[in-house]
């Protein structure tokens, strides 16, 4: 298990629990209620309220408002979740038996994921495959589950784009294009504008707990692409952008408007057609 999968689901969970929710994740609160804490403290879902804990949650909130919307528009047979840590769409969106969705995470993070899902029935057929993109062969281990490139194809990249180099970023990008040569197939992630820094949040506001895991986030983005112009990015590697926005755009349009502490932070969000 690791910070990256348990943190969205924390911030689902939260989300789901708000008077008026921007969507609903059901299932995030059990993966928190068998957490067992090896990687320290989670916040209790009624205070979270520190800068660290309300920008996180902002920006899980928008960015999956956003993927459930671009999932439901492609209408494709076929997904793949790269990174997919405890998302929960195949059970939660209404997908029909007719589409197949590939989740992508290492090994010790889908185990976690099958053993508090036991007895779950996703709506759609669930691939899940143990595999570390960038390491293994992604085309060999998705066709050997079934994965098949005439279909048409939506990619995943929520939120996993960030710990990447620019040259692994554009070579999954190439990847992805090569797969999905089926008319309608597209690609919905996530980059940021510019390298975080630990003066994005107010540090002087954070526990010395909290202090750590923002300077851990940090550290972990500091090698990720810096895109100022997404289209022409997504362009360069065979993708043509159909919408671009960034979270806190996106948050105004949804009527959640951002924390006021958290406007030196830039996520694109996209989706993108072949």
């Amino acid at each position: 298990m690791t910070w990256t999968a348990l943190l969205p689901a924390w911030a689902r969970a939260l989300e789901t629990r708000r008077p008026h929710p921007l969507f609903e994740d059901p299932l995030a609160e059990r993966f928190l209620a068998r957490y067992a804490g090896e990687l320290g403290p989670l916040p209790d879902l009624a205070v979270a309220t520190s800068p660290l804990w309300s920008a996180f949650a902002y920006s899980v909130a928008i960015r999956t408002t956003f993927f459930d919307a671009a999932v439901r528009r492609a209408g494709v047979p076929q997904i793949v979740v790269l990174g997919a840590g405890l998302e929960t769409r195949a059970y939660r969106l209404g997908l029909g038996p007719e589409v197949t969705v590939f989740e992508i995470d290492r090994a010790a993070t889908l185990a976690f994921k099958e053993r508090v899902l036991a007895g779950e029935r996703p709506t759609c057929r669930r691939v899940p495959l143990a595999a570390e993109v960038g390491a293994d062969d992604l085309a060999a281990v998705l066709k050997g589950a079934g994965f098949d490139p005439a279909v048409p194809t939506a990619w995943l990249a929520e939120g996993f784009l960030f710990y990447l180099t620019p040259e692994q970023a554009g070579d999954l990008l190439d990847g992805m294009a090569a797969l999905s040569a089926a008319p309608g197939s597209a690609l919905i992630g996530e980059v940021i504008g510019r390298s975080y820094d630990p003066g994005d949040l107010p540090v002087e506001l954070m526990s010395e707990e909290e202090k750590a895991t923002w300077l851990a986030l940090v550290a972990a983005f500091g090698r990720a692409p810096e895109v100022t112009d997404p289209a022409a990015w997504l362009a360069g590697h065979g993708w043509s952008a159909t919408e671009v926005t960034d979270q806190i755009a996106l948050g105004t349009a949804l009527a959640r408007p951002a924390p006021e502490f958290y406007t030196g932070l830039q996520n694109w969000i996209f989706s993108a057609r072949r």
